[in-house]
């Protein structure tokens, strides 16, 4: 139960660095945007919305990926013989992907969504207007945000 936590887990990360980085690299478009009348919710729910769809892309494109990978484990999983031997022979593994798998995985995808998006949403909210479109963008240099964008 550790192992299947902790890949969620780095790739959650992996998910929140990227999005971090291209955050900061849509600091115009975000100004811009801000400056046109745009509100900061709005933005927000951009970021977020993006993330979920990254996310549930990911969690569709899994499900895809497991169904192959376990046809190959059981088509070729090493099959203990009578007398002590290992054989190919193919073996009946019963690994159903019934409506509760479905479920968890979606929910996972949803709440790895959510729980990232959250990350370029509140960078997005603190977006100055005057300092992005001015070209003044070094005062972030030393910020706390830019602390954790580094330590992600």
């Amino acid at each position: 139960m550790l192992v299947p936590l902790m890949v969620v887990l780095i790739a959650a990360t992996n998910l929140a660095g990227i999005l971090m980085a291209r955050g900061v690299a849509r600091r115009g478009e975000i100004g811009v945007r801000l400056a046109l009348g745009a509100s900061r919710g709005r933005v927000a729910r951009q970021m977020i919305t993006e993330s979920l769809l990254l996310s549930l892309g990911g969690a569709a494109i899994a499900i895809l990926l497991s169904r192959a990978f376990v046809k190959l484990f059981a088509t070729y999983m090493p099959r203990l013989g009578g007398n002590g031997v290992f054989s190919l022979a193919a073996v009946s593994l019963d690994v159903p992907l019934d409506w509760r798998v479905l479920l968890f995985t979606v929910a996972l995808g949803i709440g790895t969504g959510v729980f990232v998006g959250m990350t370029p949403a509140i960078q997005a909210l603190r977006t100055d207007v005057l300092t992005v479109l001015g070209g003044g963008g070094t005062a972030q240099a030393a910020s706390p945000r830019s602390r954790f964008r580094r330590w992600i």
